[in-house]
């Protein structure tokens, strides 16, 4: 399905900028035609809703851990570094709410931007090597401004006595500054039961 949508995409395109838009759209093409990066965009409420299934936590303990989470570009896993704590406990109420905090890595989100760039930058075409090398070298000076920063926060509400989850709430910050601009971007994601 997502194949035939770039595929309709090149086809829209008039025959001058096809092989342009190919050399383009290859890196998202390729993010798109993972497992992981399909179930990452298509599935990633379920797998939010249904993560902490399985651990075992105490109840007073801040717990640390690393994490590896699929690069959507098919580049190397990005390092993350989490904690989860339980920020809510009523016993008088029956459920709980418990806290997962990830940071991830800003060297690796930062190296999966610069293999997206580049992956971009050869499929370029450009009237001349010199062309193509005053490019770079703008793209690489601007690159090194770059600050990159991919902060999520989620909570867990559950039923104490069955472990059923009765809300979930997801957000996520993530910054981009470059030296011209800055730049923010928040998804949220909220689920609770209807009345």
């Amino acid at each position: 399905m997502t194949k035939d949508l770039f595929h309709q995409i090149f086809e829209a395109a008039s025959a001058d900028k096809k092989e342009n838009l190919n050399k383009i759209m290859k890196p998202f093409m390729e993010a798109y035609s993972s497992k992981e990066g399909i179930e990452r965009i298509m599935l990633n409420e379920l797998s939010y809703f249904h993560g902490p299934y399985g651990a075992m936590f105490k109840l007073y303990d801040t717990v640390a851990y690393e994490e590896v989470l699929p690069n959507l570009l098919g580049g190397t896993p990005l390092k993350a570094n989490g904690i989860v704590y339980f920020k809510h406990v009523s016993t008088d109420k029956n459920n709980f709410m418990m806290v997962n905090e990830l940071a991830i890595d800003k060297k690796d989100a930062l190296k999966m931007v610069e293999e997206m760039m580049n992956k971009v930058f050869a499929a370029q075409s450009y009237s001349s090597k010199t062309e193509a090398k005053l490019k770079e070298a703008e793209m690489k000076k601007e690159f090194a401004k770059l600050k990159m920063d991919i902060k999520d926060y989620s909570t867990y509400s559950y039923d104490q006595k069955s472990s059923w989850p009765i809300a979930f709430y997801y957000k996520r910050n993530v910054l981009l500054n470059t030296a011209q601009e800055e730049g923010k971007r928040i998804n949220e994601l909220s689920i609770e039961p209807v009345d």
